[in-house]
């Protein structure tokens, strides 16, 4: 499912997913999408039940860094599921996870001629700072710890209200929109 999902996003989302050019997952990236490895916890899968046939609709993964105050994390969602609040729904979901392990700071690495995903950053309370390391990224950080977690799960079961036109289905580890 996961590395049909993969193969199913165009070569620009792909490229932006991973920050390379990648067609699908090695072996090795895909059992650490779906294995804990270290600081790193198994993907988080968004999928779309319609009539008992699912069908992967967005990923994040998340990791703590090695300094026990941040959690670098990344994002997919499928074009046809883009604007729906999906996105949204996912890094609040890693937000939410980050702040329960005890992390300050979620981070991120966005290719800077990603918009969709600055946007995105900088609505739901990111700040965007260019990167010391490539100047074809930026970096993405929100302060975790001046979140009202309440807050946070009343807009979160909004947003999944919205994705899934009404009905939510079950949260986590698979975030599953019902039709």
């Amino acid at each position: 499912m996961i590395q049909d999902y993969i193969r199913g996003l165009f070569p620009a989302s792909r490229r932006s997913r991973f920050l390379g050019a990648l067609n699908e997952l090695s072996a090795n990236e895909l059992y650490r999408m779906t294995h804990r490895d270290g600081c790193s916890y198994p993907a988080l899968i968004a999928e779309h039940v319609d009539q008992g046939d699912c069908t992967m609709i967005g990923e994040a993964r998340y990791a703590a860094a090695p300094d026990g105050q941040h959690c670098e994390f990344a994002i997919s969602v499928h074009e046809a599921w883009r604007r729906k609040s999906l996105g949204t729904l996912l890094v609040e979901t890693v937000s939410f996870r980050a702040r329960a392990l005890g992390l300050r700071h979620l981070v991120g690495d966005v290719f800077r001629s990603n918009e969709a995903m600055i946007a995105l950053a900088r609505k739901i309370g990111f700040v965007v700072l260019g990167s010391a390391e490539d100047a074809r990224l930026v970096k993405i950080t929100k302060d975790l710890l001046l979140e009202d977690s309440s807050q946070v799960w009343n807009e979160r079961a909004t947003v999944l209200r919205r994705c899934a036109g009404g009905r939510a289905g079950p949260i986590a580890p698979v975030l599953s929109l019902q039709s």
